[in-house]
């Protein structure tokens, strides 16, 4: 994909650094979450979140209808409520972003561990994953987004192979029936879906990120192919293990692939599937860092993104060590907290930001 002048990058490299770094909490969370919710049948329940993040999408179009060229979010946000307001919104939510980076370092430490690395301290995952995301996050953000381009490439590819012996194990009598009855089931599975969503807005606070072939057609074709891998993954992990299994596993996703060989190659492709974890945690948590960097940069107006995407990865080692420090605590916050949070900012703090511009645009009172 073409590069875009004065170094911004394209949409499709943005979104692939999104489709990256969901794949992460798209393994390690969706398939319990959505089972816990919606039972089987919630692997339909990427029909029930299409419209509803295709409209969420509209929203945070319209809300960026008005800027200026190169303003981001975090302009829009400013100039809706005044000056004072907005910089204190836009700091909220960068230091609402920190202590989520270091949530995510935590979780995604213990999961392995878990999973996988039972001996391993989560120091070794939480620093080791921080220092490579914060070298890439002080690179300039084409960087992140070329990066973001291969690896997606190479990373489908290995999600495909990976997917095709999973489907050769699925049952179907743990996908069915289906009738009208499940309705309520599809659409209580489609909040988590909905809430890993719902982490697209944070591609309008990049000042850099260009938005020219970002119509209609090109967002339903990414949201599409977003909500395809997560069909994917839904039928092949309800399909193998059955629900009653799923609601008692912590990882069902990665039990599911832990027996599986790819045409006899891969004997254990749980090891690759940890190798898919690790490198989305990196590029999820570069690209936060990122965003941290331009926020403050924003408030404090001083043009010091490299330095602030470095101070909030260090302050992001307070949540990673002291927030969720035990499992109960880490599930808590998982799936009350953490989304709770998350569709505060999305259903109530954003739509209210956009009202109050549009009152204060509509009285004509001087926009900052």
């Amino acid at each position: 994909m073409e590069q875009n002048k004065k170094g911004k990058i394209t949409s499709g490299q943005a979104s692939a650094m999104l489709y990256i770094g969901l794949l992460s909490p798209i393994i390690r969370l969706l398939p319990k979450t959505a089972v816990d919710m919606g039972g089987y049948a919630s692997w339909l329940s990427v029909i029930a979140a299409f419209p509803v993040l295709f409209l969420l999408i509209w929203f945070w179009r319209k809300m960026m209808g008005g800027r200026k060229p190169g303003d981001s979010m975090a302009d829009v946000i400013i100039k809706a409520i005044g000056r004072t307001g907005g910089k204190i919104a836009v700091s909220l939510f960068g230091l609402w972003l920190i202590f989520y980076i270091g949530f995510m370092l935590k979780s995604g430490a213990e999961r392995l561990i878990s999973s996988a690395y039972e001996t391993a301290t989560p120091s070794l995952f939480i620093l080791t994953i921080l220092a490579v995301a914060t070298i890439v996050a002080t690179k300039k953000l084409k960087v992140l987004g070329r990066l973001s381009e291969i690896l997606f490439i190479i990373l489908s590819v290995v999600f495909i192979f990976i997917m095709i012996p999973a489907f050769a194990e699925i049952e179907p009598g743990n996908l069915l029936p289906i009738t009208v009855y499940s309705t309520g089931d599809i659409l209580k599975g489609a909040v988590p879906i909905i809430n890993i969503g719902t982490v697209g807005v944070y591609l309008y606070f990049f000042k850099d990120v260009a938005d020219a072939d970002n119509n209609n057609k090109i967002i339903v074709k990414r949201l599409v192919t977003v909500l395809g891998v997560i069909l994917i993954l839904m039928v092949t992990t309800i399909g193998v293990l059955s629900e009653p299994l799923i609601r008692k596993l912590q990882h069902p996703f990665f039990i599911m692939v832990r027996d599986l060989s790819v045409f006899g190659v891969v004997e254990r492709v749980e090891s690759v599937v940890i190798a898919l974890w690790v490198v989305s945690d990196i590029v999820y948590v570069s690209m936060l860092l990122k965003i941290c960097g331009e926020i403050f940069s924003k408030v404090t107006e001083k043009k010091k993104d490299r330095q602030y995407s470095i101070s909030a990865a260090i302050l992001s080692l307070i949540p990673a060590y002291m927030a969720a420090n035990s499992a109960f605590e880490l599930n808590f916050f998982s799936e009350k907290i953490i989304p709770g949070i998350n569709m505060l900012i999305i259903f109530i703090m954003l739509p209210l930001i956009f009202v109050i511009g549009k009152i204060r645009e509509k009285k004509g009172k001087k926009r900052y």
